[in-house]
């Protein structure tokens, strides 16, 4: 089962395919998404993203981010709190915040402005605990100011900022080195397929030059400073080979000044509709 994702007459860029292209970036990043293809419907693209709260046996209780937290409102949240709730909800705690780290690292380097905590989820896994669910709605926005809908730390402080979230690595049980090492070698990763990926995905020379900024900017060159091994995608030429070991030390910036849920599904708002 899988949901389509049409053209809005409202969209001035290649909104369909650039969340393809950037849900096979995440893959090969690392982080749990659904599986996602562009296919054509009179002439226009469509998103065919797999459903994720699907099984043999029926429907996976789904609840958001903000039912998780029992937040008031999907914004104005922050990723330090939604940790703490894993910390206490999930039956592997340390793995889902470590998946979680790497889910907002992502966010930052593809310049996705829409991480409101509707568009992050859980999925019951039994026993009174829950998972979190695969990464949905990850959207690139290029011309946007870069901030995150959820704050890394401090309500007050929404930016879009690597620093930041390595800073607070260890609320989410990772250390400064392995932290350095996630985002360096998913900066690196996206640096060698993004363009390759945005073509298979059916967009135009024009199309990939709109969406340069989201991929390509001064958070992704500072995040690449550490020395990782680059992931390319299966059946793809990489440009230049980096096989490097080691992390990043933290350098100064220069460049860059609860209340338990219940076991039901929630309503997950913009792209994702877990209504049969």
């Amino acid at each position: 089962m899988a949901v389509a994702k049409f053209t809005s007459r409202y969209d001035t860029h290649a909104v369909e395919r650039a969340e393809v292209l950037t849900l096979k970036l995440a893959r090969i990043c690392g982080l749990d998404v659904p599986k996602a293809r562009i296919e054509m419907s009179d002439g226009l693209p469509v998103a065919i993203i797999q459903r994720f709260d699907r099984s043999d046996k029926g429907r996976i209780p789904f609840i958001s981010a903000q039912t998780m937290l029992d937040a008031p409102t999907a914004t104005g949240g922050t990723y330090v709190s939604l940790a703490d709730t894993i910390r206490q909800h999930t039956a592997s705690p340390h793995e889902e915040m470590h998946a979680l780290f790497r889910r907002v690292g992502f966010s930052i380097l593809v310049s996705n402005v829409d991480d409101h905590l509707k568009n992050h989820g859980f999925l019951y896994a039994g026993n009174g605990k829950w998972r979190l669910s695969p990464a949905f709605d990850v959207n690139p926005a290029p011309e946007r100011f870069r901030e995150l809908k959820t704050a890394i730390a401090d309500p007050a402080d929404p930016s879009s900022s690597i620093a930041l979230l390595m800073d607070h690595s260890f609320c989410f049980e990772i250390d400064p080195d392995k932290a350095a090492q996630i985002v360096g070698s998913m900066a690196k990763t996206i640096q060698m397929n993004w363009r390759v990926l945005a073509h298979e995905a059916g967009m135009s020379r024009a199309e990939v030059g709109d969406y340069r900024l989201a991929f390509e900017h001064e958070e992704a060159k500072y995040a690449a400073r550490a020395v990782a091994p680059t992931v390319v995608a299966p059946g793809l030429e990489p440009q230049a080979a980096d096989t490097a070991k080691g992390s990043m030390q933290r350098q100064p910036r220069k460049d860059i000044a609860a209340a338990t849920p219940q076991a039901q599904s929630d309503n997950v708002a913009d792209g994702f509709d877990p209504s049969p």
